[in-house]
């Protein structure tokens, strides 16, 4: 991990490729400390093994943040 904001944003950005999303490439072009650590943070927690639950499994019990698909 690199604590360079400017790699961050570039990486951010080549997730856009051969997309059309001006608004989230601005987002990504412009994108500060703050914002970065809170997506650092999101991302992390999916990986935290702090929580014991399966992803592969359906329980009404499941874990906080586990992101549903639309």
């Amino acid at each position: 991990m690199s604590p360079d904001i400017q790699e961050w944003r570039n990486l951010f950005l080549q997730q856009l490729e051969g997309r059309n999303l001006p608004h989230v490439h601005r987002f990504y072009e412009t994108l500060s400390e703050k914002h970065l650590f809170t997506i650092v943070a999101h991302e992390l927690s999916h990986h935290s093994d702090l929580f014991l639950d399966e992803f592969g499994e359906e329980r009404e019990d499941s874990i906080w943040f586990e992101e549903l698909s639309s």
